[in-house]
């Protein structure tokens, strides 16, 4: 492919994205879901953008594209997520059949208290199949990329500086090793070919989008 040409020839480490790349890529639907407070959105398009931006930097060479297919708007009393009871209730808000993304105004630590969190990727407790990712306005450019990259099987940190789920960053773009790479693209077709990532129509109101 050509992107993963181009970062080949820049950065040894993408190299294996050429053998690891699919031959078409795949759209991922993905939906944004932006808490308000006081009837304005705690981030702009340009953060949203951003965030969709650096993530594609790292899924695209892999044959992946992240599709933005909605932007919802989420209640005021979700803006500040505190405990485990706050992100469990983001639950109600999951549509079916895509990335579930929730952008706050504040994320919280729920094991070290007073500790602000840039993402997490979280399982709902009382049905772990129900998961998605929170992103605080706070967040670097490749906060949403890391949180994906749980999303997508890479449930360990890496201790490796600049890879993508290490949280020691370098100057480089961040990178997947060939392993979790291979993990990424085994957990997207799986979430395909089970349904739990669909095939959706664009819509700015998701109403195209299928409710539990």
């Amino acid at each position: 492919m050509r992107i993963a040409s181009l970062l080949c020839s820049s950065m040894v480490s993408w190299c294996a994205l050429t053998s690891l790349a699919l031959a078409d890529t795949i759209q991922v639907p993905l939906v944004f879901h932006v808490a308000e407070i006081e009837g304005k959105p705690v981030a702009d398009e340009a953060f949203l953008q951003d965030q969709l931006e650096h993530a594609n930097v790292i899924y695209r060479p892999l044959g992946f594209e992240l599709a933005v297919v909605g932007r919802r708007k989420l209640a005021a009393s979700h803006a500040r997520l505190v405990d485990r009871g706050d992100r469990d209730a983001l639950q109600a808000s999951l549509r079916t059949g895509v990335i579930n993304a929730f952008i706050v105004a504040q994320l919280m630590d729920v094991d070290e208290p007073g500790r602000e969190r840039k993402g997490v990727h979280w399982r709902v407790r009382k049905k772990p199949s129900d998961h998605f990712v929170v992103v605080s306005i706070i967040s670097f450019p490749y906060v949403l990329a890391h949180e994906l990259g749980h999303f997508f099987g890479n449930q360990q940190h890496s201790d490796v500086p600049g890879n993508l789920m290490c949280y020691e960053r370098t100057e480089a773009v961040p990178f997947l090793d060939e392993s979790q790479q291979e993990r990424v693209i085994q957990t997207i077709r799986a979430m395909f070919a089970s349904r739990e990532l669909r095939t959706v129509t664009k819509s700015p109101n998701v109403a195209t989008e299928r409710r539990r």
